[in-house]
């Protein structure tokens, strides 16, 4: 028969393993995926792609190369935010691209449009505020100017190329619109770059009526901003 103090010895460190020390945390990974090509749609191999940890050059993982079908792929990268750089083949006609801010927080896939040097490419997905791909929605740069435009298919994704510059951009709901409900009056796209962004509405129609019910015209609406130091949008 065992000891009380052998029993009160053996409840006592079954009490600091359970309640006292700090039990381990383990990271999550996940992998990311994708492909790289070049706005007609040829595969670009040997395209190097980099994770890095937010505003520096400091590799998260071994960067990898896509191979000859244009594909890459990451496995066992830690759940975060990190930026994401996409380098061509060396001696291409093409420029970088920059992910900035992407938040990986599942198994991910994120395919890369290169755009020819002496432009930039802006390229992503709008999705709803249950992270379902928006249909033909309308987006558009810089439009007093070059207004150059693209529409989301089916799967959300938009993308365009444009001389590189500092610009407005615009992104319309429907055509019906007069008003875009996202805009930003200064997006980066001195370089390619990716920025998806989150719809924090539904849609609803209003109809602006006078106390005796007589519709009003010219009333203004007011868009949401892009942050476009990251994939938010902000009222």
């Amino acid at each position: 028969m065992k000891s009380p103090v052998l029993i009160v010895s053996q409840l006592l460190t079954i009490f600091f393993i359970v309640f006292i020390f700090p039990k381990p945390i383990f990271a999550v990974d996940y992998t990311l995926s994708g492909s790289v090509h070049d706005k007609s749609g040829t595969a670009i191999s040997d395209a190097l792609i980099s994770v890095y940890s937010p505003n520096t050059t400091n590799d998260v993982v071994p960067p990898t190369t896509s191979d000859q079908a244009g594909n890459y792929s990451f496995s066992n990268i830690p759940e975060g935010i990190y930026d994401i750089q996409v380098n061509p083949p060396s001696g291409s006609n093409y420029s970088p691209i920059i992910v900035e801010d992407y938040n990986l927080s599942g198994n991910s896939i994120l395919n890369f449009t290169f755009a020819n040097i002496g432009f930039s490419q802006l390229q992503g997905h709008i999705y709803d505020q249950d992270g379902n791909p928006m249909q033909n929605i309308t987006v558009i740069v810089d439009p007093n100017a070059k207004r150059v435009q693209a529409t989301t298919d089916s799967q959300g994704e938009y993308s365009l190329e444009i001389a590189p510059g500092i610009y407005s951009i615009h992104i319309y709901g429907t055509t019906s619109n007069t008003s875009p409900d996202i805009s930003s009056s200064s997006i980066d796209l001195t370089q390619s770059r990716v920025l998806d962004i989150n719809f924090p509405f539904n849609r609803v129609t209003v109809h602006v009526q006078d106390s005796n019910g007589n519709p009003v015209e010219d009333v203004w609406q007011v868009p949401l901003k892009i942050d476009t130091n990251s994939t938010s949008v902000v009222a």
